[in-house]
């Protein structure tokens, strides 16, 4: 098809359409009438094929929708034969065999030793565990019967199962997976006892060696030292408190350990596995006079009731982040917990979809969390959280159907360009959030001036919203700069007046980035005499003196012991941070359309998106006096202007503004020659900015 012929299609299409009145969400479909629509069936168009279908082994489909083609019966972290002749390994993770294809063993080639507890013929060698003559030299131990149900005499005393007095009480053994007997004082033995086995030391030792305990880890996605260890336990910088240093004893109270600090002599049994898996635990967790972390009136159902991860696990922490509820991120708040306003959050809604985050911020094998905000330095798992993971009756690329599902059709042409955050979070805080960090004043508005003497600890004094916020747009490439500890502080390039300590890369030019909503917050900061930002010992301020030059001059020994080089304290500057905001969906129904971010249509009036870059890039009479003379009515608006894209085989943006998308959608550039003899480039000295 021509250029011309799919701009005449194109015409028609939008025709057809009408003009553009906002948006109504599509309703999820059954496609392949199987019984479940297109937000949980991982592939509508075949109706074999939904969760919970019969699975056909190692055919390379995944018909039950768990995410593996099942093969055999390997399991995850299962070691046992698994074809004639070799042996095979199942990866972690997975249900795939690696080593040789799925058959049947054969004793003298798969020189295996007996699992005694398995209830499987490891060697092949015709006898199951008790049954084979390797696991009959055990002797009589006052250990307990290690399972009440495999038909073994686990602790060789003569009585299998229930025969055995070990099984004859109300609480049978925990490798039965029965938690009713769980005490305080069994933790975290008893949970150790059972997962801190396998690779990587099971799930403690995945728990422990995750983004999510170490808070620190490669930061992949940062052009400032790219791929190096980066994270909040050591160089991380904000503008909330500013850096951890000085301070594990309230900054770690969320962090997901039993009280120490990673890195200072803990090992797996340090890890908290209840903070994830345990709602009433999880409220009660408190730092102890010990220094540890739990509860200060533990209870039975606290240990014997572990669960999946929910919104109180989670928010517990997240919502609270910077010292306050809702305060740092700007768009997680503890109300997510017993939200039923779909315009709140359409999806953290109990009264509708009431999705845990685990939903979509999914964890791998290993313990992994997947998805991070443009501020966090590390990943922990190289997995993007994405709309379509469930809106995929919305895929990318050109051929988006807002149209097909019965809207406007106009996103669809946006979407290479535009995040769906970017229309569907039309507001943030909306319980509050704080937008500006005073150090010197204390929360009720005093200043930080206190003595040994007198001491006023407190929280620093902020700004917050009262009405909710519209957030500030920016084209990201999912790369950041982000201030590390020690950095001499540098001017914010967007703002020129305040030094950056998170900045999304990524600009209007094509293939650059797409559109996305921030917070932006600002914040004092103490700059040294060689131009770098002190980390504050929030320990002293919140906890001790609460005086600020103390917390400061303390905040500088801190830096000089940990071995960075930095002056004493020379003035207050600004710093400022942008931060990601992907929660608070509002119903498709409820967003105003394209004024949202277009506003008036007016050529002659500026708009939103004319300072994100998209204005002329001269007065109208020059540049559209490219081709044409003065005579030329002009057209009154955007959208009129915007049929230039469906002239003949479709004019460039470069040639009203300065940026491009001759490549992305195929038109033609006042750079190209071969363009002159279509389009009248009446002035070829007016600036295009070729490359």
């Amino acid at each position: 098809m021509s250029k011309r012929s799919s701009a005449l299609l194109a015409i028609l299409l939008v025709l057809s359409l009408g003009t553009c009145t906002g948006a109504l969400a599509g309703k999820p479909v059954d496609n392949d009438k199987d019984g479940y629509t297109d937000n949980k069936d991982c592939n509508d168009n075949d109706g074999t094929i939904y969760p919970g279908a019969p699975e056909v082994e190692c055919d390379g489909i995944d018909q039950d929708c768990d995410g593996v083609d099942s093969c055999g019966t390997c399991t995850e972290n299962d070691t046992q034969p698994c074809d004639t002749g070799e042996l095979g390994v199942c990866q972690a993770g997975t249900e795939t065999c690696t080593g040789g294809a799925w058959g049947a063993c054969v004793r003298d080639n798969d020189p295996v030793a007996e699992i005694c507890d398995d209830g499987l013929d490891n060697d092949c060698d015709g006898a199951t565990d008790a049954a084979d003559s390797e696991c009959l030299t055990c002797t009589p131990t006052e250990n307990p019967e290690i399972s009440c149900a495999d038909g073994i005499d686990n602790d060789c005393d003569g009585a299998t199962d229930g025969a055995d007095t070990d099984c004859q009480s109300a609480c049978v053994p925990v490798s039965d997976l029965n938690h009713d007997c769980l005490t305080a004082a069994d933790y975290p033995t008893a949970c150790l006892g059972c997962h801190d086995n396998g690779p990587a030391g099971g799930q403690y030792g995945a728990a422990f060696n995750s983004v999510h305990y170490k808070w620190v880890g490669v930061g992949e996605d940062m052009t400032n030292e790219p791929n190096t260890d980066q994270g909040k336990l050591t160089n991380a910088m904000n503008t909330y408190c500013i850096n951890i240093l000085g301070d594990w004893g309230v900054c770690g109270t969320c962090h997901a350990g039993r009280g120490v600090k990673p890195g200072n002599g803990d090992d797996v049994s340090n890890v908290d596995c209840l903070m994830c898996h345990n709602e009433e635990y999880t409220l009660a967790r408190t730092r102890l006079g010990d220094g540890s972390m739990g509860p200060l009136n533990p209870t039975a159902s606290m240990y014997n009731k572990p669960a999946a991860p929910t919104r109180t696990n989670c928010l517990k922490c997240h919502a609270f982040g910077g010292g306050g509820n809702g305060i740092k991120r700007g768009d997680i708040a503890n109300e997510l917990i017993t939200n039923t306003d779909p315009d709140y959050d359409v999806h953290m809604n109990n009264a509708g979809a009431n999705l845990q985050c685990v939903d979509c911020h999914s964890f791998n094998g290993m313990h992994k969390v997947s998805g991070k905000g443009s501020d966090l330095r590390p990943t922990d798992f190289e997995s993007e959280v994405s709309c379509e993971s469930c809106h995929n009756n919305k895929p990318s690329g050109d051929g988006w159907s807002h149209a097909l599902a019965g809207v406007r059709g106009e996103p669809d042409r946006h979407m290479a360009k535009v995040a769906c955050q970017a229309c569907h979070i039309p507001t943030y805080g909306k319980t509050h959030t704080e937008t500006h960090r005073i150090w010197t004043k204390h929360i009720d508005g005093s200043d930080a001036n206190c003595s040994a003497a007198a001491p006023c600890p407190g929280h620093p004094y902020h700004d917050s919203n009262t009405e909710p916020l519209v957030p500030t747009y920016k084209f990201w490439n999912r790369l950041s700069d982000n201030y590390l500890l020690g950095d001499v502080a540098q001017i914010n390039p967007d703002t020129g007046n305040t030094l950056q300590t998170s900045v999304p890369q990524g600009d209007i030019t094509e293939g650059n980035g797409k559109l996305y909503p921030f917070k932006y917050k600002t914040s004092e900061a103490p700059i040294s005499t060689d131009g770098k930002i002190i980390a504050v010992d929030t320990w002293e301020y919140l906890k001790v003196s609460g005086d600020i030059t103390t917390s400061v001059n303390q905040g500088v020994a801190n830096m000089r012991a940990a071995g960075i080089t930095v002056g004493d304290f020379d003035h207050w500057g600004t710093s400022d941070t942008y931060q990601l905001i992907t929660h608070g969906i509002t119903r498709a129904s409820t967003i105003a359309g394209c004024v949202q971010c277009h506003g008036v249509w007016d050529i002659n009036s500026d708009n939103m998106l004319d300072s994100m870059g998209y204005a002329l890039k001269g007065a109208k009479v020059e540049v559209c006096g490219q081709c044409h003379d003065g005579s030329k009515k002009m057209p009154r608006d955007h959208e009129r202007m915007h049929g230039h894209i469906q002239k003949g085989s479709g004019i460039d943006c470069l040639y009203c503004h300065d940026f491009t998308r001759a490549t992305s959608r195929d038109l033609c550039s006042p750079c190209d020659p071969a363009c002159d003899t279509e389009f009248a480039d009446t002035n070829p000295d007016y600036p295009h900015q070729c490359p």
